[in-house]
């Protein structure tokens, strides 16, 4: 019987973090004429077709009008970088927005096309100026969140400065849920030190029981319970990042165009418009302000997490810790290229630098206490002062001086 270990935490953290990424979904691909007008006119075409549809209240509306804005974006990807491939951006987004209620995709989607295209033009201008439209209708809409309304407080408590208040409690509450998973981290460990001081016995009930699974699985069980260590116990950290991340989701995002005037070092417009000028892929990589995704952070961010996989403890099995050296490596090369395909904000990149920062120090700690207990002392770490070693009065007899 193999026990769970945190490598498998991983795996299950990376398949959800997968799936909630990608619940917005995209449609297939749409065939067009190769025309600019027959293009348009085809898209028109659909249009009628969703609006009569509308009119005779028909239950193919919805999939009318998601049918007519996927034929609009097919012509801006066709005729990128021309004045029908910015009208069948801003006639998209008009769709997405006004017909399937679905701003926030619209403007995403807008966005990026309008970061990916360099002509300049009138219609250029009326797709920026519907940008703005959009960006101010989901606000509005937003503001009205619960979510809108904690980050909010949180920026008004640490100043309602807009350039650094909003890092400050992005920051906040990073440090406030690495407090909260301390308890987890530090069972994790402790049920790791355990699981690797056990391993010869835990082998050698495999070899004499590996004829009989059932028995086994019952001489397992009463083995951990004997000796206290629990096989889920390096899932329970990773596992509970699943809940912080669908809330930080919802915090970042319906904050996200008030993070316009929030800068954090070298995310700030001027780096923003010097970036513009860098050779492709990394031209306009650098953020002007929080609500943009930034290439640097989410360099430090994988870097951070790779740090952070290092510093977990390895399973007893030597297959399983083998494959935690290998995901350590690959894990975030994973992440990095998800997070920059989905374009996140930096605010949300930021809460995970700093998260993974913070995780570090904490698994320091958590394993200095351990390796000092295991050799006999207690490492006592009192707030605003330096840590002290005492000798373990369980090893020792002696008892601490109060």
């Amino acid at each position: 019987m193999k026990l769970m270990s945190l490598h498998r935490a991983w795996t299950i953290w990376t398949i959800a973090l997968l799936a909630i990424l990608t619940l917005s979904g995209c449609g297939g691909n749409v065939s067009i004429p190769d025309t600019p007008d027959a293009a348009i006119t085809e898209a028109q075409k659909k249009v009628k077709v969703a609006a009569d549809a509308e009119t005779a209240k028909s239950a193919k509306v919805g999939e009318l009008w998601t049918d007519a804005s996927s034929t609009y974006k097919a012509v801006q990807d066709k005729f990128k970088n021309s004045d029908i491939g910015y009208t069948g951006a801003i006639e998209s987004a008009r769709i997405m927005s006004d017909k399937k209620k679905e701003t926030y995709n619209a403007w995403k989607q807008l966005d990026a096309y309008l970061r990916s295209t360099e002509m300049k033009s009138a219609k250029r201008e009326e797709a920026l100026t519907l940008l703005l439209e959009l960006e101010t209708k989901q606000n509005d809409v937003n503001a009205k969140t619960p979510y809108f309304k904690v980050m909010d407080t949180l920026v008004r408590l640490f100043g309602n400065n807009k350039k650094f208040s909003p890092v400050l409690a992005i920051v906040f509450i990073a440090i406030f849920v690495t407090g909260i998973l301390w308890p987890l981290r530090y069972k994790t460990f402790k049920n790791a030190k355990e699981m690797q001081k056990y391993a010869p016995q835990i082998k050698d009930l495999n070899e004499k029981y590996k004829a009989n699974p059932a028995e086994l699985q019952a001489k397992m069980k009463e083995f951990q319970l004997e000796h206290g260590v629990n096989p889920m116990g390096g899932c329970l950290p990773a596992l509970a990042q699943i809940p912080v991340f669908l809330l930080m989701i919802q915090l970042i995002n319906n904050y996200q165009f008030s993070f316009r005037d929030a800068t954090f070092l070298w995310i700030t417009p001027a780096f923003g418009d010097l970036s513009q000028l860098w050779p492709a892929p990394l031209k306009g990589q650098i953020g002007h302000h929080l609500g943009e995704q930034d290439i640097i952070l989410l360099v430090l961010y994988a870097g951070t997490m790779f740090v952070q996989m290092k510093l977990s403890p390895p399973p007893t099995d030597p297959t399983q810790a083998e494959q935690q050296k290998m995901m350590s490596t690959t894990m975030p090369v994973i992440y990095f290229v998800m997070m920059l395909q989905y374009q996140l904000p930096s605010a949300f990149v930021l809460y995970y630098f700093a998260s993974n920062i913070l995780g570090v120090g904490q698994q320091w700690l958590i394993q200095r206490q351990l390796n000092a207990a295991a050799a006999g002392t207690t490492v006592i770490i009192e707030p605003g002062k330096p840590a002290i070693n005492v000798s373990n009065p369980l090893i020792t007899g002696k008892k601490k001086k109060k």
